[in-house]
């Protein structure tokens, strides 16, 4: 097991390290992640990270006996036929996997410097590489409340249902365009129109999934590079409404159109819109939102990660 992991921390957002490539890399990941303090105390905020998933993950291998990877190959890709869903970058070499694009606004992007940078133990929270028609096929699993294509129960309708109950609301309803969060679902309400799903992101890399029960609609969309986000609210936008009747609401947006002398300019009073910061998680603005948590910790969300203010 190696003896040194080497933490990045950065302000709030995210906590990783690379604990190699061995069969050992999340229980190495999770032993030397045990000194990370938290940025808030339990059960005060939704604040998302990486660190929490990859503890699951490990809890999932004590569980099956098993590393991540295996069990997600064995008790997911495989009862489903997801024949294009792996979690290795090795796996991918059977495959046509597109190449990550950067870029800056208004110029043709470039091939990434490197097609994956991420460490294995990244697997539970961000390195799942899987088609968009895999991804269809997962949330068609969940819309037919846990059965696989052939009728054999994967979930039972207790989990399946778990999964998408509303566990906690989110003060920041425009990064992911959710308003709340269960067991791993982002949650969403259009007017009243119950939805669930979840965005991702890497380097040049950005994924959408939105499911529609009542319509038994799944819509997903992955790309590798250029304004993916401004696609992804032209394309959701008239698929939702053709397909399930939904309405998604309006592009984040400051409620003055002149600069501030700061970089925020006011959405509401504890809502603000920052501009230049990439159309990663907005249309045009990144939404930065302060709050006070039911324990009177008052905190800023940015990229959905709360941070405490500090005295």
């Amino acid at each position: 097991m190696p003896t040194n992991v080497n933490w990045s921390e950065q302000g709030g957002w995210t906590t990783t390290g690379d604990s190699g490539r061995g069969d050992d890399c999340l229980a190495a990941y999770v032993q030397a992640a045990r000194d990370v303090p938290l940025d808030l105390p339990p059960d005060t905020a939704l604040s998302y990270g990486s660190l929490g998933y990859v503890v699951l993950g490990r809890v999932i291998e004590v569980l099956t006996g098993t590393t991540w990877d295996q069990a997600l190959q064995d008790r997911l890709f495989t009862p489903l036929g997801l024949h294009h869903s792996m979690t290795l970058p090795e796996q991918a070499l059977r495959h046509r996997v597109a190449m990550s694009h950067l870029g800056e606004p208004g110029h043709d992007p470039e091939p990434a410097p490197a097609w994956d940078l991420m460490p294995r133990s990244a697997g539970p929270y961000g390195r799942v590489i899987i088609s968009a028609g895999d991804l269809a096929r997962f949330a068609r699993t969940h819309l037919d409340g846990g059965l696989t294509p052939d009728g054999t129960r994967l979930l039972s309708t207790t989990a399946t249902t778990a999964m998408q109950r509303r566990e906690i609301d989110v003060p920041d309803q425009w990064t992911v365009s959710a308003d709340g969060w269960s067991l791993g679902w982002t949650l969403y309400d259009w007017n009243g129109i119950a939805g669930y799903g979840h965005d991702g992101a890497a380097i040049g890399r950005y994924g959408y999934l939105r499911v529609v029960p009542h319509a038994g609609v799944a819509i997903a969309l992955l790309t590798n590079g250029g304004g993916t986000r401004l696609l992804y609210a032209d394309l959701f936008r008239e698929l939702l409404a053709e397909l399930a009747g939904v309405q998604m609401p309006e592009p984040f947006a400051p409620a003055t159109t002149p600069p501030l002398d700061l970089s925020l300019e006011p959405v509401t009073e504890t809502v603000f819109a920052a501009s230049g910061a990439g159309a990663a998680f907005s249309e045009d603005y990144m939404p930065v939102v302060f709050t006070t948590l039911n324990d009177g910790t008052e905190c800023v969300y940015v990229g959905m990660r709360a941070t405490p203010k500090v005295p």
